[in-house]
């Protein structure tokens, strides 16, 4: 398919094999031509497969459809068309062109599409394991013969991943990764980041960040300077940190870690002025080391109690807020207001501070009623492990 042309023609042919003819490498100018074309004749008078590849752009856009196209899309699902049902699956699936997400519908659309002989319908139904143990057995038979089928090793991946098979999705998306597709660079960015600790890779994980950071993915950015801002994957280096948060230095993450940065090299204006940004972007996390710094740079007591109280009607709504707080009060001379917050943080049931209570023991009687009402809930497991409940 890499040397054929992208024509209209092709995108069709696409449809009637049973794939869907977005998953082609189709450049967004190229779009834009058929869409342009497409339109220029009257929706009423395209043929049936014109319509439904106009209508997949406009899904693809994520554009709220016209309810007449909708209603058309959904007689064509009638009448057992496997595109249209592969359509509107996707679109209760993801929520987009119109449509609210909505897994049963979407199940049951791409059911019907699927033993209607749309197979891209049966790559989703396994993502979401909504194939029978038959239909499952038999996909996983076939797979060897999609092994140049990007997209439904994607979704298999995609669902090990989800499954708990990191390895083996891990060894299929860097498989798509290495066969020229894009799609799974998150997926496996987050994996190596966050996935089971044998599965971690940080320093491939830098390496793809940084792959689609050149492809302008914002979010790569971010992730590439978390890594030498944290030292995960590659020695702590602030200023190679500086130069990818400040690629995206409209994100109010980038804008806070970019104050940190300042803070570290002792440029408490410039820190205060990247917190400030941070905050006004709604970037909570800029509060406590704004406040800190301006509370050091006025030494009055009244101005430091200020500082805290308006950090305080933040925190009203935002119950992991309370902790930090209580711990900068402290650290001002504040122990009242220390106390209170603390307090305020363990009745919302923040893990840090009720280990801090129970290792420090701090406020234990509270600790010990949010605890135990908490592990009714079947909540704080990784605490229990450390303060069974014979201790606390």
């Amino acid at each position: 398919m890499k040397n054929i042309p992208l024509t209209k023609e092709v995108l069709l042919s696409s449809i009637r094999e049973g794939k869907d003819p977005l998953r082609l490498p189709l450049s967004d100018f190229q779009r834009l031509g058929m869409e342009v074309e497409l339109k220029s004749a009257s929706f009423s008078i395209l043929s049936k497969e014109d319509c439904l590849l106009l209508l997949s752009f406009e899904f693809a856009r994520d554009e709220s459809i016209d309810l007449s196209q909708i209603s058309y899309l959904r007689n064509l699902a009638r009448k057992k068309n496997a595109y249209a049902q592969y359509l509107l699956g996707e679109g209760y699936r993801k929520g987009i062109g119109g449509l609210r997400m909505n897994l049963k519908l979407a199940l049951s659309f791409h059911k019907k599409a699927y033993r209607n002989g749309f197979r891209d319908s049966g790559a989703v139904l396994f993502l979401l394991d909504g194939l029978s143990k038959e239909e499952r057995k038999k996909f996983l038979q076939n797979l060897p013969q999609l092994e140049e089928d990007r997209h439904v090793l994607e979704l298999v991946g995609e669902s090990y991943l989800l499954g708990g098979k990191t390895k083996e999705g891990q060894e299929m998306l860097e498989k798509c990764l290495s066969s020229g597709s894009r799609t799974p660079l998150r997926l496996l960015v987050l994996s190596y980041l966050q996935g089971p600790r044998k599965s971690r890779n940080y320093p491939r994980a830098l390496e793809l960040s940084l792959l689609g950071e050149k492809m302008g993915i914002k979010e790569m950015s971010l992730i590439a300077g978390d890594a030498y801002f944290l030292a995960r994957g590659a020695k702590r280096d602030f200023e190679k940190a500086r130069s990818h948060y400040l690629l995206v230095q409209e994100n109010s993450y980038a804008l806070k870690r970019l104050g940190d940065i300042e803070r570290s090299y002792g440029h408490a204006e410039n820190a205060i002025s990247y917190y400030k940004k941070a905050i006004e972007k709604d970037e909570d996390s800029a509060w406590i080391p704004y406040l800190f710094l301006m509370s050091h740079k006025s030494k009055e007591k009244e101005e430091q109690e200020k500082c805290l109280l308006q950090l305080e009607e933040r925190a009203k709504d935002k119950k992991d807020l309370y902790y930090p707080l209580g711990q900068l009060a402290y650290r001002l001379g504040f122990s009242k207001l220390g106390k209170k917050y603390f307090r305020e943080a363990i009745e919302k049931e923040d893990k840090r501070a009720l280990r801090e209570a129970f290792l420090k023991k701090k406020e234990t009687k509270l600790a010990k009623k949010v605890f135990l009402s908490g592990r009714k809930r079947g909540k704080f497991l990784a605490i229990a492990r450390d303060f069974p409940p014979a201790k606390c």
